[in-house]
């Protein structure tokens, strides 16, 4: 790429170094241009003086003096059209040498005005990237993963989180969300919490569960603990909680959830601990 460079650029040169050329020639044409005129007029002043030549006749139009300094003006001319031809010669080959140095700078797309501009430009520019080395890639922001929002009185059974509310002995379930019927809903304490809730309604996700089924349950202080389901059964809606007791209780931390079947006729009892 460099030796490319270095001859395009002497080829754009070429066309100024030879108008510099043609200045100098035309300045040293002019000097013996002049010297030639004065020669010339010196070789013809002392013919004024001299007596007509013995071969000139009486019948001659043109006295001799006349004729050398005629033939002198003859010899300028003849050298001034020789050196105007050669003026008009060189000249040519600038013009053709401008003309062509364009058309290699437009087959090149560099812009002809100046003709160096565009190699300076990228001897300077690949400098810069050598000394800067390759240019780094955009960094893209990572956006940070958002913590998910903490949870306080929820039950989550599979993929449905379940609000519930305090609603110690109520007689019926709270109408939208879940309720802690009877014990503790901590999840630290180590003792039973029973949940209620309706069915249709908040708590129809527990009719999916079976024995190792997980239930994760946020309570009030925004603690959380995954239970598995050890239990399930179904007693008529007439059964006292003294007589189910028994086989709810003395698993340690652990959990009840109780829901209507069958129209209300009858709960359904899940254990997890």
């Amino acid at each position: 790429m460099k030796a490319s460079a270095h001859t395009s650029t002497a080829r754009r040169d070429d066309p100024a170094r030879a108008a510099h050329s043609l200045d100098a020639v035309k300045s040293v044409l002019g000097f013996l241009l002049a010297m030639f005129l004065m020669i010339g007029t010196a070789c013809t002043v002392p013919a004024f003086a001299d007596e007509p030549s013995a071969h000139a006749t009486e019948t001659s139009l043109v006295p001799p003096a006349v004729a050398v300094a005629g033939s002198a003006h003859d010899g300028v001319s003849t050298f001034i059209d020789t050196i105007e031809a050669v003026i008009d010669s060189d000249a040519s080959k600038v013009y053709a040498a401008q003309a062509q140095a364009q058309i290699e700078l437009a087959q090149e797309g560099a812009d002809p005005a100046p003709a160096q501009a565009p190699v300076v430009n990228e001897l300077e520019d690949r400098t810069l990237r050598a000394a800067n080395g390759p240019a780094a890639e955009p960094q893209t922001a990572t956006p940070a993963s958002a913590e998910p929002a903490q949870l306080f009185n929820v039950i989550k059974v599979g993929e449905t989180e379940v609000p519930y509310v305090d609603s110690q002995l109520t007689a019926t379930a709270p109408d939208s969300t879940a309720g802690i019927w009877w014990g503790s809903d901590s999840t630290t304490d180590g003792r039973l919490g029973y949940f209620i809730g309706h069915n249709p309604g908040v708590f129809t996700c527990l009719l999916g569960l079976s024995a190792g089924s997980p239930i994760t349950v946020w309570d009030s202080d925004g603690n959380d603990l995954t239970y598995h389901v050890i239990d399930l059964f179904d007693i008529p809606n007439t059964t006292t909680l003294e007589q189910l007791q028994g086989r709810i209780s003395g698993h340690g931390e652990s959990i009840a959830l109780q829901t209507c079947i069958q129209g209300g006729a009858y709960y359904r009892i899940i254990v997890a601990a």
